[in-house]
């Protein structure tokens, strides 16, 4: 997989662990964590695979 691609998808979760974090409605909240647990998830599956995402800056 392309590193970009890995990137954006571990910006992606970053985005909705924030989001989670600011939001008030707590519904919204699980929903946002549970997206970024399941691309943590697919990430470690490609990781996993011998992808690339192991290779890819993780934004700090």
């Amino acid at each position: 997989m392309d590193e970009d691609v890995v990137a954006n998808i571990r910006a992606r979760i970053e985005r909705c662990r924030r989001l989670a974090a600011s939001t008030t409605d707590r519904q919204v909240a699980a929903m946002l964590l549970q997206m970024a647990e399941e691309g943590d998830a697919d990430l470690a599956r490609l990781e996993a695979d011998g992808g690339s995402a192991s290779q890819a800056a993780r934004p700090d």
